[in-house]
């Protein structure tokens, strides 16, 4: 799912869509499309270059060209459409902003809510996801409080195993996310967007699980383990053993948190705007000397 974004200085844009199927993906196509319209706004200027660039809409990128996650230097990553429609997560860098909830205060849980989405196994339950959950639940430690809320995006029969594993809990909003001190990131499809975002907004210690597919978004190079997130491994090796570290450690965790949530805050709409725009212009401009 894509589109060619045509600029001309004397024409202003223009857009050309990949065909795709229709259902499903025309809702997404559309939402991201229009979620991106500020972009577009602010390149339409005469100063800017005139030239031609493919905007990726699938959840990581496949064509060369613009993309809100990738694994490769093809893709020219920019905000995604949930940090653009939101004016940069504008509503809850409020909200976390009126819990200032003290890190004493939290509870010291490890923490993770999600659905099946994520790289299919066979059998199911060696998906990433669907592991962390078991893992968790076979360490039985009351400290762990890691769960699925939805499952979907898998066959009847795979649905079926994954509910017969007992991974289920119940559905906590992002809105209650203040209240713990440790969150666990996770990909699903491709990077977690906005989970992880509002995990660092939260004020709690991310304990990023690596991408098995080297997936990263527009801002992971910020992202300095034990500075401001906690690193974990992609097999998830290591997660019980980091969860426990990081429990033992209160200052380091939540200095780590701290450090985390300013990363969060410093990415405003206007100066992340502002970098994909300048993102846009290399863009444009390389391609009229290719």
């Amino acid at each position: 799912m894509s589109c060619a974004w045509s600029r001309s200085q004397t024409r202003g844009s223009s857009f050309i869509f990949s065909s795709f199927k229709p259902g499903n993906a025309v809702n997404t196509v559309v939402n991201r499309w229009l979620a991106l319209w500020e972009l577009y706004a602010s390149l339409d200027r005469p100063e800017n270059p005139s030239g031609r660039v493919v905007i990726n809409f699938n959840d990581a990128g496949l064509e060369p060209g613009l993309a809100f996650c990738g694994n490769s230097p093809d893709y020219l990553l920019i905000p995604d459409s949930n940090f653009f429609k939101s004016g940069g997560y504008a509503k809850a860098r409020e909200h976390f902003a009126k819990k200032p909830l003290r890190w004493d205060q939290r509870c010291p849980s490890v923490f993770w809510r999600g659905s099946s989405l994520g790289k299919k196994s066979n059998p199911i339950s060696e998906m990433p996801r669907a592991r962390l959950c078991q893992i968790a639940k076979a360490a039985r430690h009351d400290w762990l409080d890691i769960g699925m809320v939805d499952i979907f995006d898998v066959s009847e029969s795979d649905a079926a195993q994954l509910r017969s594993l007992d991974l289920i809990k119940e559905r906590v909003h992002w809105k209650q996310l203040y209240k713990y001190r440790f969150h666990i990131d996770i990909d699903g499809n491709a990077n977690s967007y906005a989970g992880l975002f509002l995990k660092l907004l939260s004020g709690g210690v991310v304990l990023k699980v690596a991408s098995p597919n080297h997936y990263t978004q527009w801002y992971y190079h910020r992202l300095k383990p034990w500075k401001n997130f906690v690193p974990v491994r992609s097999d998830l090796s290591d997660l019980l053993e980091v969860a426990a570290y990081c429990r033992d450690h209160n200052d380091l965790a939540r200095s780590i948190a701290f450090r985390g949530r300013q990363l969060a805050l410093s990415m405003t709409y206007e100066k992340e705007l502002a970098g994909a725009v300048e993102t846009v212009r290399k863009a444009l401009s390389k391609s009229m000397t290719n």
